[in-house]
């Protein structure tokens, strides 16, 4: 019988795995949530990456006020940003809002915003929002390049997050754990 691996503390935990925690504190922070992709130009990602600080607290300043000034109340998200070699700069991430019509289309204005576009056809498909349908997937989804984009980088933290998806973030990764050690007890006893 094989060893499954063991969820550790919240402290030791890689970024894939709080990638998934924090996904999941999303979607449990608003009963639903809509996932989002944006295709930032190089020339904000530039900008980003010159300030002072790291690109990723300056990108989740601006979503932080924009989603503000756009719902008029503090929303809670989270956030990778990866960029890959040879692919464009994005975000891929989740907020904690209902994904209907109005919403999404307010996000997306949020994100036209973001990435200095002009809400035209051909730039439709530089951002995609959706319903988060399984935050678990999404968010190893979201991490996906960061593995590797962390040995060539050397930046050790590109996942931006609302300070209520960090605390309901540790919620869910004890949830996770009590499932864990759940299971394992059941196979014990098959």
């Amino acid at each position: 019988m094989t060893k499954l691996p063991t969820l550790g503390s919240w402290a030791r935990a890689g970024q894939a795995a709080k990638a998934v925690a924090y996904s999941r504190a999303v979607k449990s922070l608003s009963g639903d949530a809509c996932a989002f992709t944006v295709n930032i130009p190089l020339s904000v990602a530039l900008q980003a990456d010159g300030e002072r600080r790291a690109s990723q607290s300056v990108l989740q300043n601006k979503i932080r006020v924009l989603l503000h000034s756009e719902f008029g109340e503090t929303v809670d998200f989270f956030f990778a940003y990866e960029r890959g070699i040879g692919q464009k700069p994005h975000l891929h991430g989740a907020v904690a809002l209902q994904p209907t019509n109005a919403n999404k289309k307010r996000l997306r204005r949020v994100f036209y915003r973001l990435a200095r576009l002009k809400p035209r056809p051909r730039n439709s498909s530089l951002i995609r929002i959706e319903r988060l349908r399984t935050p678990g997937r999404w968010g190893a989804y979201a991490i996906k390049h960061l593995i590797v984009g962390q040995q060539r980088t050397g930046v050790s933290n590109l996942i931006g997050k609302t300070n209520g998806v960090a605390r309901q973030a540790k919620d869910e990764w004890e949830d996770m754990r009590l499932q864990q050690r759940d299971a394992r007890a059941a196979a014990k006893l098959i």
